[in-house]
């Protein structure tokens, strides 16, 4: 994959020794990054690769092409159903269940009581979906139900959650293969958007292991990752660690890593390839150090002058399609225009 070129136009490109197809992007607001996700995406869907889009800041990449497809959330629906989320699970209809309860878990932090009521919600809502409007308002009856001290605090706990208009039954607009799918969670409010997208990670992981890379390569671009749930054991983390193995693509972007816990930055800095966009005074000696602790003044230096749209790149790359070890200044190559692409359903959700 393109990542930018260098000052003379030479294109720079992932290495295929690498172990992962992973890019990490850091950089300030208004630095570049945003821009070179775009000339990204444009090699993407020249190759008429899938990419998923979760957009949280609100349509950012929502002007690429007339042939992207753009799909709000809270105007369109997602056509996405939460219970569906353990489907085809190994270990038949507890591992349903279980999967379930501890994706929601993972993204609202319940405890084990709380699991326990969330668990009979969910059966609940299982043997009743077709009497609603969506899985969301199943779930929450199957709370409401239960009138204990416990289930009124896990329905308080998800209320914004339950009750978005973001799991309407839409048929506007559907998830498409081999183009560039922008999902965008504008207008929710910030914990809520959080909380869709590390729903959708789980349900979009899960797929991948039971097809284990078959007939699916998806790559996935999260701007603002470091809202989501970086903890040991969670979504984002696991694909990080075992993507490759399921053709999984991460693009991360975020304003800083530099306060970043230790197994987080450690984590984060096996991306196949880091590209520093300007940083802020403070972050420029601490991202120095991550991009050449030898040589920590002269990429102070460099970090201090970099114009928007440039970057340092570290990692595993090719320049012309030659190896490249040492970090080196890229920048963004704009893209003209955007190839033709097929449409056709990409079935995930």
């Amino acid at each position: 994959m393109k990542i930018g070129v260098m000052k003379n136009q030479m294109p720079v490109t992932i290495s295929p020794a690498s172990p992962n197809e992973h890019i990490l992007m850091a950089g300030t607001s208004g630095s570049g990054k945003s821009t070179r996700i775009k000339s990204m995406l444009k090699d993407c869907l020249e190759r008429q690769e899938t990419v998923i889009v979760i957009d949280i800041n609100g349509c950012d990449f929502c002007q690429l092409d007339e042939k992207v497809n753009i799909i709000s959330a809270l105007e369109d629906g997602l056509n996405f159903s939460p219970l569906d989320i353990g489907k085809r699970n190994e270990d038949g209809y507890v591992g349903y269940i279980s999967y379930i309860v501890e994706s929601f878990s993972s993204i609202a932090s319940l405890g084990i009581r709380q699991m326990g009521v969330f668990r009979e919600a969910v059966i609940y809502a299982l043997d009743h979906r077709k009497e609603y409007g969506n899985d969301m308002l199943a779930i929450a009856e199957g709370l409401r139900l239960q009138d204990s001290n416990v289930a009124t605090g896990v329905y308080n706990k998800l209320w914004n959650l339950l009750n978005s208009k973001a799991f309407q039954r839409g048929n506007r607009h559907c998830m498409k293969a081999g183009t560039i799918n922008v999902i965008s969670l504008k207008g929710i409010n910030p914990s809520t958007q959080k909380q869709i997208a590390e729903l959708m990670l789980f349900a979009i992981w899960k797929k991948c292991r039971v097809m284990e890379g078959k007939g699916i390569s998806l790559r996935i671009v999260l701007d603002e990752f470091q809202n989501l749930s970086l903890k040991k054991g969670s979504v984002l983390m696991e694909m990080l660690r075992e993507a490759r193995k399921y053709h999984v693509k991460l693009i991360l972007a975020t304003q800083s890593i530099t306060s970043f816990p230790k197994e987080v930055l450690t984590a984060v800095n096996q991306t196949a390839v880091q590209l520093y966009f300007r940083q802020t005074s403070s972050d420029v000696k601490k991202t120095a150090e991550l991009i050449d602790p030898q040589q920590r003044g002269r990429w102070v230096l460099i970090l201090k002058k970099l114009a928007v749209g440039e970057s340092v790149a570290t990692g595993d790359f090719l320049v012309n399609g030659k190896e490249m070890s040492q970090p080196i200044v890229i920048r963004t190559a704009f893209p003209k225009s955007f190839a033709d692409s097929k449409e056709k359903k990409l079935q995930i959700f």
